[in-house]
């Protein structure tokens, strides 16, 4: 019997349903891993539809699974193989990385092919899919189009295409289909102008400094590491009194902080899985040394420990 989960979003509204079909257990005794499934109901079906649908979807799965996934791999729709894909992604992708590729399945590509059997799929399916997101209105952070009518970048077409080229490539790596469909040397993609990369001259610098000179410790800390470090936001972020080497004037960069909507700020390895270690300059230390001392009379006078203090930056908000 498949079992039926709804998956909801911050609200509490449910957007889709996860089918899952066990199939008994291994020769160690635990439980096999489930076949799963996804089904988002079309807009605009009423509860009884999506009920009858969602039973149909959840019957023809297990028969599916039944005859056996290879048997039943030309029958296997996208959305079949999106569970799949993410469930062996979240260990492979950065938690911010796996948040934005679930965002534009969910938005983008399973409204849009989730229905496909994913051996019926052609590269023309998916010339059509790129040409309907360059058509797509670009949206202002409130969700609401730009008054002028601008349409999606192709930076944004290329960055949605490539989690459909990723779910597909994996349904190829599983021996679901023959060739990857979403192929690039078999599309017109828009062409993409790479932006000219603007750097501070020494006078843009100095003049930020300058203008930092009455602004917060924190602030005139950050800052001065952003410019003279190169370090990244989410980097800048996760740093700790105790990643500086006060002695020799240097400062390992190990983590990385990173915040997913609705959740609390958490820290990761830092991009490449490598940390580095940066030279300062006495300036950045000299503030560093002081912003240490303004941590340590507020530990002491809340009768804190310093161990693993970080350097009160403000958490990144999304």
């Amino acid at each position: 019997m498949a079992n039926i989960t709804p998956r909801k979003n911050k609200d509490g509204i449910i957007t889709s349903y996860t089918i899952r079909v066990y199939h008994g257990y291994g020769k160690d005794g635990k439980r096999l891993k489930p076949y799963t499934m996804s089904y988002k109901p079309a807009p605009g079906m009423t509860a009884r539809q999506i009920e009858k649908e969602l039973n149909r979807q959840a019957v023809q799965f297990e028969e599916q699974c039944r005859n056996g996934m290879t048997g039943a791999a030309g029958k296997l729709r996208l959305s079949d193989i999106s569970e799949q894909y993410f469930e062996a992604m979240k260990g492979k992708l950065s938690p911010t990385t796996y948040s934005n590729y679930r965002s534009i399945a969910d938005t983008a590509i399973l409204p849009a092919f989730g229905h496909h059997k994913v051996s019926e799929l052609k590269p023309v399916h998916v010339q059509e899919f790129v040409k309907m997101l360059s058509a797509a209105p670009m949206l202002k952070a409130n969700g609401q189009p730009y008054p002028d009518g601008r349409t999606a970048s192709p930076a944004t077409v290329k960055r949605k295409l490539a989690v459909l080229q990723s779910m597909l490539t994996f349904a190829y790596k599983l021996g679901y289909i023959s060739s990857n469909p979403a192929d690039t040397r078999r599309l017109t993609l828009p062409k993409q102008i790479q932006p000219e990369i603007q750097i501070f001259t020494k006078q843009e610098a100095a003049y930020i400094l300058n203008c930092l000179k009455d602004e917060p410790l924190q602030f005139q800390t950050i800052v001065q590491l952003a410019i003279f470090t190169g370090a990244r936001q989410g980097e800048l972020v996760g740093l700790k009194f105790s990643d500086v080497d006060f002695f020799n004037n240097k400062l390992t960069i190990s983590r990385s902080a990173y915040k997913l909507k609705g959740e609390q700020v958490r820290t990761k390895s830092p991009k490449s899985d490598k940390e580095r270690t940066v030279a300062l300059n006495s300036s950045c230390m000299g503030l560093l040394k002081e912003l240490m001392k303004q941590h340590a009379e507020e530990a002491q006078r809340a009768r804190q420990p310093m161990e693993g203090r970080q350097l009160d930056i403000y958490p990144l908000e999304r």
